[in-house]
């Protein structure tokens, strides 16, 4: 069952001390993953590398509002610092506005950049 979870520490006040408590721990019990901030990915990826503990990031985190270009940027340097998976935060404002179009065109655009990497789409509501 261990298998099947994401371990996440996304709080803005994390050092690499959580970090290293969070893979440690993700180590310990077999989770899937890890999912934490960007500016962590390439320190993860490298620690992780021998592990089979998977590295994901949020992408738009935590509003989604982000442009759809900021998405693309935010996941093309995710997935070249060693992201294995993908959390982004779709556009809430677009569904709320009946905007499906942009809503697919967001999550298609950033699909297209993972390939054959998990990406996950997130609504905060």
């Amino acid at each position: 069952m261990h298998q099947y979870i994401d371990h996440t520490y996304l709080k803005p006040e994390g050092t690499f001390k959580e970090i290293d408590t969070l893979m440690e721990e993700a180590i310990k019990y077999q989770f899937k993953s890890v999912c934490i901030q960007p500016c962590f990915v390439a320190y993860a990826a490298d620690q992780l590398a021998k592990e089979t503990v998977l590295v994901c990031t949020v992408i738009g985190f935590p509003l989604g509002v982000n442009t759809l270009s900021t998405k693309v940027y935010e996941t093309k340097k995710a997935l070249e610092e060693g992201a294995d998976e993908i959390d982004m935060v779709g556009n809430l404002g677009y569904i709320k506005a009946n905007n499906y179009q942009a809503y697919q065109a967001e999550v298609q655009a950033i699909k297209a950049l993972c390939q054959d990497k998990i990406l996950k789409v997130i609504l905060e509501t």
